[in-house]
């Protein structure tokens, strides 16, 4: 591996500096994939966690816990979904100050392709490994990842 990093102008092989290398790469790929739908990542996550943690419906308030947003920015990415014909927003039933949003069908179609999208990205990603380092890595980053997040819970990294 080292022989290659010089090659592609990286100095350093520190694996959070290959970790944000991947992480931009695999960024650029989703941008350039969501580009043509004329859509952000923030925005692609909101649809994922409405779709996926709330089956597509949930209130304004849910949604900024699960996405760990502020109120403004929430309230942006789903006005601005809403403005795309991605999902509704209504006033709940029991209480009109209580904003839902709802995923529509063309939200489901996009959230549908996104995947298709992210399943052949990660093939492309993991290719070069065989089934067995396939499962091995993602262990690894499994537990590091679940190491390093209650590291990162019990003291704030500055």
């Amino acid at each position: 591996m080292k022989e290659i990093l010089p090659k592609l102008g990286f100095e350093d092989n520190s694996c959070g500096f290959m970790i944000r290398q991947l992480h931009l790469l695999l960024d650029k790929k989703a941008n350039k994939h969501l580009k043509k739908d004329n859509l952000t990542t923030a925005q692609l996550s909101f649809l994922f966690a409405l779709e996926e943690t709330f089956n597509g419906s949930a209130t304004l308030k849910q949604m900024e816990k699960e996405l760990q947003l502020a109120q403004s920015t929430t309230v942006g990415l789903a006005s601005r979904l809403k403005e795309k014909d991605l999902v509704d927003i209504f006033a709940h039933s029991h209480d009109a100050r209580v904003k839902v949003v709802s995923i529509k069908p063309a939200g489901r179609k996009l959230t549908e392709h996104a995947r298709e999208e992210m399943n052949a990205v990660e093939a492309r990603l993991l290719r070069s490994l065989t089934s067995d380092e396939q499962k091995y890595f993602r262990s690894l980053l499994s537990k590091v990842y679940k190491d390093f997040s209650l590291d990162n819970e019990e003291h704030e990294i500055k």
